[in-house]
């Protein structure tokens, strides 16, 4: 593709890839800030590592060359550093005090009630419930990591850090929208991959997804609507975590105010470029959007991704990751994301690398992914 801007988009957070992959195809140049450097983010743009996270992350971003900005996962919970490299760039994005509100469960949950949509119960976490099954979960969330379940009393201690969530049974999806100037539009929906065994995930740590989902015409209009509470006094790309009952209610669970990590599987099984839409909508360039959902969700041909995660300390050598990047270099999309460096040290529970498949259906494309991690154990 041409580059269509001289521009430097400047791209931080845990990890940049995937959203620097999109920025890339939309034709800018791109520095990335992220944990890790993986291989083949650095074979594709410049790259500065930041291994204490999230204060380094600042330090990275002010030596970076001049440009506008933007954050990616995990970041929506660090308003300091937002604000910090804010101070010195144009953020492409969602400032602090839009965060505030969509990251503050109670909050949007009497958002979504006032509007007659449904919810799940929410408690402030100095009010345990008295009964029933509930989630316990951090407000300073990423990933699904430090959530638990309990079913019945006694609950743990009251914890300010963390919130209450009735636990519902379902399906667990990720829907991803566009706030512009005239609207919020859906871009897709995804099931969402959750403490998956064969990919080494626990219980509620994000694992992958797979899409895009054919809804059915009542689940669309859920969408739709939920889009439009939410999605008030946001600009960009955001992310909607959901869970979908085997009645077809939909209940949201949490709001990623960024480019989430869905957005790659939806721009790769539809063909369009995300990133190039949220930074036009971010400067109010954008008065429509260019996607009608659900027009063209029947593709013919599903994606799905899936971290894996390590089952034992490792050494990551030079050949495995030449193997990767080699592979990658076969095809338009890559077959693997994320690729350590020969040398990384991967403990257990880490992740290790994205793997990538496609198919006909979902459940084609979950028993590749399957597949495809059985080889690499």
């Amino acid at each position: 593709m041409n580059n269509r801007t001289a521009e430097t988009l400047l791209i931080v957070g845990a990890s940049a890839r995937a959203a620097a992959s999109s920025a890339l195809r939309a034709g800018f140049n791109v520095c990335a800030v992220d944990l890790f450097g993986d291989a083949d983010l650095a074979e594709r743009c410049a790259v500065r590592p930041a291994s204490e996270y999230p204060a380094a992350l600042v330090v990275a971003a002010e030596q970076a060359p001049p440009g506008p900005w933007l954050y990616t996962g995990g970041l929506e919970n660090h308003p300091e550093v937002l604000t910090a490299i804010s101070a010195e760039r144009e953020l492409l994005g969602n400032a602090p005090a839009a965060i505030r509100t969509v990251r503050d469960p109670l909050a949007w949950s009497e958002r979504c009630h006032a509007a007659g949509l449904a919810t799940l119960a929410t408690r402030s976490g100095n009010e345990p419930p008295s009964s029933g099954a509930w989630m316990s979960k951090p407000l300073r969330s990423a990933g699904g990591s430090r959530v638990m379940r309990q079913d019945a009393p006694p609950y743990s201690q009251a914890d300010t850090e963390h919130y209450w969530q009735a636990f519902a049974a379902g399906e667990p999806q990720s829907a991803v929208y566009l706030a512009f100037e005239n609207g919020v539009a859906l871009l897709g929906v995804t099931e969402q991959l959750v403490g998956t065994p064969w990919a080494g995930s626990r219980r509620f740590q994000y694992a992958g997804s797979i899409g895009p989902l054919s809804l059915s015409a009542a689940l669309v209009r859920q969408y739709a609507a939920l889009g439009d509470v939410l999605g008030s006094g946001l600009r960009g790309l955001f992310g909607v975590d959901t869970i979908v009952s085997a009645e077809g209610e939909l209940f949201p669970v949490e709001i990623n105010p960024r480019y989430t990590a869905s957005v790659e599987v939806l721009e790769r099984a539809l063909g369009y470029c995300a990133l190039g839409w949220h930074v036009a909508a971010c400067r109010k360039q954008l008065t429509s959007c260019p996607y009608e959902f659900p027009a063209e969700v029947a593709c013919e041909t599903a994606v799905g991704k899936v971290i894996l995660f390590a089952q034992e300390p490792s050494v990551i050598d030079d050949d495995f990751t030449a193997a990767c990047l080699a592979e990658n270099a076969k095809g338009d999309w890559p077959n693997f994301g994320d690729v350590p460096r020969g040398g990384t040290v991967i403990e257990a529970g880490e992740p290790v690398l994205t793997l990538f498949a496609t198919g006909k259906c979902t459940e084609s494309v979950r028993q590749n992914l399957k597949r495809g991690a059985a080889a690499l154990s």
